[in-house]
């Protein structure tokens, strides 16, 4: 569920960075991806590809009354150049997402297959959560939502007549502090921090706290980079270029990397996924973002609790999106 939350995590941050749109009020996003991971354990390449529809604005301001949806379509595969003995080398990730949000009222529908048979392999496979959410608190630096969502999935748990139990419910939060001296936000199972946000130097950092997937110290995922904006708020285009450098624990996963990749196998009880602790450099233009770093200690882990020490290496990732 890591992956699902920080790869939502990502399309709205496209949505929000082109939070305007053409007459009509509809705008499209198509994006690029390619991520290539290379330790002394395994070369891990992932190409991918995504659309994003947006209607009205996806980022209004707390005196307007929020009226917009999004529906977004992601698409990347994994290619393991050394797989594990009885494993497949190639793997699907597909995500579907539709928000709407009308007034204080947001609703959200989530399908997401990641496997090597995707979708078709079971329920193991796949899984999906239809969710609302109230916004109680609506103020000029602040904002809170909150809700809940049914998660859809297979969690081992078995039934008397030998079925297993599918439905989990799972609170929504949303939570946004802004301010000059730090802006505070919780997005589902995500906490980030910036400090001194509108200074051309800045803080950030975040981390994962999804603690239905963390089995130990190493699936908790976090990011913290030192940014430098090329530019001032007050710019006319805004603050729309950095550079930054930073450490993380990640994998590859999602249109910019942020996530561990975890893969449910068609073959019940069976999992794939990789993480890795990296420094790294990061060049984000808005439309344009490339990183890559050093990776002193990665690990892959299958067979559901098998762990595989990786070595260390270096990692590539890219993006592309745009907006018409």
């Amino acid at each position: 569920m890591k992956k699902l939350i920080l790869i939502l995590f990502v399309f709205l941050q496209a949505a929000s960075v082109f939070a305007e749109n053409n007459e009509n009020g509809y705008s499209y996003i198509p994006l690029l991806n390619y991520e290539f991971v290379s330790v002394e354990g395994q070369k891990y390449h992932a190409p991918g590809a995504g659309l994003l529809l947006l209607h009205g604005d996806q980022s209004p301001k707390y005196s307007e009354v929020p009226d917009n949806f999004l529906i977004g379509i992601l698409y990347k595969t994994a290619i393991l150049d050394n797989p594990p003995l009885n494993y497949s080398n190639l793997y699907h990730d597909i995500l579907f997402v539709f928000e709407r949000r009308i007034k204080r009222h947001t609703i959200q529908v989530v399908l997401n297959s990641s496997s090597d048979e995707p979708v078709y392999g079971g329920l193991q496979t796949t899984q999906s959560h239809i969710g609302y959410g109230f916004e109680f608190l609506r103020k000029e630096k602040i904002d809170f939502t909150i809700g809940a969502f049914l998660l859809v999935r297979d969690y081992g748990i078995d039934l008397p007549n030998g079925g297993t139990w599918p439905v989990l419910p799972v609170p929504l939060v949303r939570f946004n502090f802004y301010s000059s001296i730090v802006h505070l936000s919780l997005n589902y199972f995500k906490f980030t921090l910036v400090a001194a946000p509108e200074s051309q130097f800045r803080l950030a950092g975040s981390i994962n706290l999804d603690s239905l997937n963390i089995s130990d110290g190493h699936d908790t995922l976090f990011d913290c980079i030192f940014w430098y904006r090329f530019f001032k708020k007050d710019y006319k285009l805004g603050d729309f270029a950095g550079i930054g450098i930073g450490i993380k624990n990640s994998g590859p996963s999602g249109p910019d990397g942020l996530g561990a990749r975890s893969f449910s196998l068609g073959e019940k009880n069976k999992i794939y996924d990789m993480n890795y602790y990296s420094v790294f450099g990061v060049l984000d233009v808005s439309f344009f973002k490339i990183s890559g770093g050093y990776i002193f200690y990665s690990r892959e882990r299958y067979d559901t609790n098998t762990m595989k020490e990786t070595g260390k290496g270096f990692f590539v990732s890219t993006q592309v999106l745009y907006k018409f």
